[in-house]
């Protein structure tokens, strides 16, 4: 609900006679002449032009008199003539301040009422005091003045701050809001705000409702706002009414209210409640608001100039209005501003600059700041690396209950990242805290714990569980993974259709290794007819990500002409990409081609063994095979049968099947290491046991011939 705007409440003098039906100027004049109360009501009537002629020196004369004889609503009324200026008479701040001290002396409510809100806002020449302010808000309330009735029940809600040791009253602010309403439509708008609250007198929205109406049609612009919010939601027996809602938004924002300039902004960004997504109009609703003061409105205009989606991009405009947001102390701005800071974004790359504005929106508790400094700091982002500085913020997040945050923390425990040791139990915790909060990467993680069964018992029932809750979620990476279910029939039926479906939305949702799974089914005709280059259309979407595994497809599919004609140059470009990110497959299969030879590129085994051994060092076991193979055989480095059978035992330790029947093939014959037909059974057991046909055969062999 929205926020109080007290300069609203100090609403603007004005100079009134006295109520009911207007009489006769010569019977006031015949009144005025024994009643200096009714002599200051006709000098009213000649200030403000009252069914008579408007005579400002006659309407000060008459009103000056009334003064001197005593009439303390006629030095009201020359204190508010002097404090607004009249024509003829020019504005007197000293002047209007004696008159409304005099006229208090005399008892005039209006008066207290007045010099109440003097010592309210420190202005007219007092010092600011609250205590003080209240005392003259109370006597001119128990006169029967409505602007010291509405002062009093703001004060009881504590809308005026802290004064002294009044308590917040509700039932209190309820009876003086009463008082005030019918000169004060906003009285109404806070008693609503009271009922639906219910602070201290249970809730009643539809009482609330009432009262929002009251003050909506009295073109209280608050009033308006709550009154659409009830409309929006169906609050206080009201009917959901997304028009209406709309409507009284447009009145309040027609009158500057920032909260529903901000609202409609919101609803066209969104295009919710039958209004189209425009995010033109968005943007026009944000910057009325913006250049009103909104540090709201400035913070959403500024993202949607900077990321110039159907409106022009404006880099400059967008740092100047998150700035405003930022100095203003808006936190998310803040934030904000420190990673256009770190990503360089609209603005000079300063990681160090966007560590200072990280800092201040963590102080004011801003979850994603806390989270943008653990990211920081885990990977030196414009400060030193430190882990246990990460981890502080991540878990200040955390205790906030930042779904991100505690999801990070749960990967940090899971895999032991930065020194971190591994707690599966404590990531277990971690991942579940985070789900509990609807974090679908949370969900996901779970699923993917219950699914691999290595810290958790095994449950392809639980995996199935979050997968989908991810999935419903909108999460790509839990689409994915519970299509891969149906696809493989884990825990659930195969089911070729359902695993399209879900791999499906995660590839058109932009995720690269759904794009690579859709190509797999493509080309390997699984769940769907073989189709090769519809396969490779899929593995370019996700190579523009930048995705290895799509460089690895492709690089294959052009060494194969595989849906594309056969082409080694291209295909050497493509595992060179991948290769640039340390693909060890990649690094082995470029080895491969420089040590074989391919059309049109000669043998280099020497630089063959550059790519094995890089592949080697990233536990690769088809390299470490194939430096095995280049020491047996002296090709690319001089031959080193010690050196070969090295690396054919730890390929083979490993569970390579070419490297344990090459070792057997050595041991039957006895070459480089001593004769072992028992050793050289067990590994072409061990062999074939994977698929080796030639492990299977040279075992058929020794069986039958011995």
């Amino acid at each position: 609900m929205p926020r109080i705007v007290l300069a609203l409440l100090l609403c603007c003098l004005s100079l009134t006679a006295a109520a009911g039906e207007t009489s006769t100027i010569e019977e006031d004049r015949a009144e005025a002449a024994h009643d200096p109360d009714a002599e200051g009501a006709l000098a009213a009537r000649y200030l403000n032009g009252d069914g008579v002629a408007q005579d400002t020196a006659e309407g000060l004369r008459l009103m000056q008199h009334a003064a001197q004889r005593g009439s303390a609503s006629a030095e009201s009324g020359l204190a508010q003539a002097f404090e607004k200026g009249l024509p003829g008479l020019p504005q007197d701040s000293e002047k209007a301040i004696r008159y409304w001290k005099s006229a208090a002396s005399h008892g005039s409510a209006q008066a207290e009422a007045r010099i109440g809100r003097f010592y309210l806002s420190g202005t007219g020449g007092f010092e600011k005091d609250a205590i003080k302010a209240l005392s003259h808000f109370q006597t001119a309330a128990d006169h029967g003045d409505p602007t010291g009735s509405l002062f009093m029940g703001l004060a009881y809600l504590g809308d005026l701050g802290e004064i002294g040791d009044l308590p917040r009253n509700s039932k209190a602010a309820v009876i003086y809001l009463h008082l005030a309403a019918s000169d004060f439509p906003h009285a109404y708008e806070r008693l609503g705000l009271i009922y639906h609250e219910g602070e201290g007198i249970g809730p009643d929205p539809v009482r609330a409702a009432r009262l929002f109406r009251k003050a909506a049609d009295a073109n209280d612009a608050e009033g308006q706002y709550n009154l659409a919010h009830y409309y929006w939601n169906g609050l206080g027996g009201l009917a959901v009414d997304h028009a209406s809602a709309l409507k009284y938004w447009r009145l309040a924002a027609d009158q500057g209210d920032t909260d529903a300039l901000d609202r409609l902004g919101w609803i066209s960004l969104a295009g919710t409640g039958g209004e189209p997504k425009d995010i033109r109009t968005a943007a026009g609703y944000f910057r009325r608001s913006a250049d009103i003061g909104s540090a709201r409105a400035q913070f959403y205009l500024a993202s949607i100039l900077r990321q110039g989606d159907e409106v022009a991009k404006d880099c400059e405009s967008s740092l100047r209005y998150l700035q405003l947001a930022a100095d203003s102390g808006y936190a998310p701005a803040q934030n904000e501003l420190g990673e256009v800071y770190q990503q360089g974004d609209c603005a000079p790359k300063e990681p160090a600059r966007a560590i200072g504005y990280f800092t201040r929106a963590a102080d004011q508790g801003d979850v994603a700041a806390f989270a943008n400094l653990g990211r920081a700091f885990e990977n030196g982002i414009g400060v030193e690396k430190n882990m246990s500085t990460a981890m502080h913020h991540y878990l200040q997040g955390a205790m906030r209950g930042d779904s991100w945050s505690l999801n990070h923390l749960g990967l940090i425990h899971s895999e032991g990242r930065g020194g971190v040791s591994r707690n599966p139990e404590l990531a277990l915790e971690y991942f579940q805290r985070a789900a509990d909060l609807k974090d679908s990467y949370a969900m996901n993680n779970l699923g993917n714990l219950y699914h691999h069964g290595e810290d958790v018992p095994r449950d392809l029932g639980k995996a199935q569980q979050y997968f989908r809750m991810s999935a419903d979620a909108g999460n790509p990476l839990g689409q994915l993974n519970l299509g891969r279910l149906y696809r493989k029939g884990e825990g659930v039926a195969r089911d070729c259709e359902t695993a399209l479906k879900y791999i499906a939305v995660s590839a058109n949702s932009g995720y690269a290794l759904a794009q690579i799974d859709l190509g797999d089914l493509h080309q390997k005709g699984e769940c769907v007819p073989r189709d090769a280059v519809k396969a490779i259309d899929y593995f370019e979407r996700a190579a523009s990500q930048g995705e290895v595994f799509a460089f690895v497809r492709l690089g294959s599919a052009y060494e194969r002409g595989d849906g594309v004609g056969k082409d080694v140059t291209k295909a050497l470009s493509y595992y060179l990409r991948a290769a640039a990110q340390d693909d060890p497959w990649t690094l082995n299969q470029i080895g491969l081609i420089y040590f074989q030879g391919r059309e049109g590129f000669p043998a280099e085994p020497q630089r063959a063994i550059e790519y094995f051994e890089r592949a080697a060092e990233l536990k690769e076991t088809y390299a470490i095979n194939n430096l095995g193979h280049a020491y047996h055989t002296g090709r690319g480095v001089a031959r080193d049968i010690d050196r070969a059978v090295q690396y054919f035992w730890i390929a083979a330790d490993a569970g390579n099947p070419l490297a344990q029947f090459t070792l057997a093939a050595l041991y039957e014959k006895g070459e480089g290491v001593p004769k072992d037909i028992s050793r050289a059974i067990t590994l072409y057991q061990l062999a074939a046991a994977q698929g080796n046909d030639k492990a299977a055969r040279a075992l058929q062999r020794l069986r039958q011939w011995g």
